[in-house]
């Protein structure tokens, strides 16, 4: 059963052209060097000969070549073992021979003066028959060879395709998982501050409402300009701030020219949660979260700092921001970073780091 998994015929695109480009140039060239030899030797060239032996011996070698490879993709194809191997040296030697009787018939015909002799037939079929059969192995092996190597260009786009669908699979999880997770959060800050301001209750629940809708519009992207993301993360803010009052301050410091970079989906609000529950909740007097970006060489770079954690413990690592570190290995690999550390000051900083992407039609 191992031999049944071996190389199996491929169909081989634009075959014919292929083959008619090859041959010609091939007898291009063969007619040029006998024009060469013949020039040397101070012999006349007989071009209008030679122009016809050119076209019709490519034409014989272009039609002769298709069957073979034709014939060898479809023996290839067979699926048992022995009629594979038999129908291709069947295809092989027939090929042969008709590229053998071919060429006697044509250099008897192309004699002048046209003489029919049977003894020059025979003497043409041996003196290129090991030539013609040199010739017809040598691609029989490129059929093999091209064979293989079409498979293997498919077997890769194949895993490429599969390995793309899987991440796309494992994005849509995590996003998933983003989701539930903000939103939990979000109406656990609402049912706090019902009870002690209702009002601020309801224009909070008013902007959860909005941050929704921004969901389900962009609900089945991956990507979205970091100025969509800039925006959410505002609306956001906004609403802690019911909560937090004047503990919470916050400033968005993002260069014009970079808001139209494509950023992962909810990219910036779990960096910022996670400074707000690590930082500013625990902290009696607040403190501030700075949401910075700069372009780097080929990459886009996002700071979020949080300045009143540097009084707090080390700082934890939620959910919100294990996903974000997922989902951007899952995107670009090793083409991205994620840090948490300690500036000078005592503020935390996650720094993101990732390929610089803009929007189709954006200005660079």
């Amino acid at each position: 059963m191992h031999d049944d998994q071996g190389i199996r015929g491929t169909p081989i695109r634009h075959l014919g052209r292929t083959l008619a480009s090859f041959w010609l140039l091939y007898s291009v060239f063969h007619a040029a060097f006998e024009t060469a030899v013949l020039r040397s030797a101070g012999e006349p060239v007989p071009y209008l000969r030679l122009s016809l032996t050119t076209l019709l011996q490519s034409g014989i070698w272009t039609g002769v070549s298709w069957l073979l490879f034709r014939g060898c993709i479809a023996a290839l194809s067979l699926r048992r073992p022995l009629v594979r191997r038999l129908a291709f040296l069947g295809t092989i030697a027939g090929t042969w021979a008709l590229r053998l009787l071919c060429y006697a018939c044509t250099d008897v015909l192309m004699r002048k003066p046209l003489t029919i002799d049977g003894a020059a037939f025979v003497r043409a079929l041996q003196a290129e028959a090991v030539g013609v059969a040199l010739f017809t192995v040598v691609l029989a092996g490129t059929v093999i060879g091209m064979s293989w190597w079409q498979r293997q260009l498919q077997a890769a786009r194949h895993r490429a395709e599969s390995e793309g669908v899987l991440v796309r699979a494992e994005l849509r999880v995590l996003a998933e998982q983003l989701e539930p997770h903000f939103l939990l959060n979000t109406l656990t800050s609402i049912s706090a501050l019902a009870e002690n301001d209702a009002a601020a209750a309801r224009e909070m629940l008013a902007g959860l409402q909005d941050l929704l809708a921004y969901s389900i519009r962009h609900g089945a992207a991956a990507t979205v300009s970091l100025a969509d993301e800039v925006q959410f993360v505002r609306q956001y803010l906004r609403l802690q701030s019911l909560r937090f009052g004047a503990r919470l301050r916050s400033r968005i410091a993002i260069p014009p020219d970079l808001l139209a970079c494509l950023v992962p989906r909810l990219i910036l609000q779990p960096l910022v949660e996670n400074a707000l529950k690590y930082g500013v909740a625990r902290c009696e007097e607040g403190g501030e979260i700075v949401v910075d970006a700069e372009r780097g060489i080929g990459a886009l770079m996002i700071r979020v700092r949080n300045s009143s954690s540097g009084a707090q413990a080390s700082p934890g690592i939620g959910i919100g921001l294990a996903a974000v570190r997922a989902r951007l290995a899952l995107l670009f690999g090793n083409s991205q970073r994620v840090t948490l550390t300690e500036d000078g000051s005592g503020s935390t900083v996650v720094t993101v780091v990732m390929p610089l992407v803009r929007k189709k039609g954006a200005a660079a």
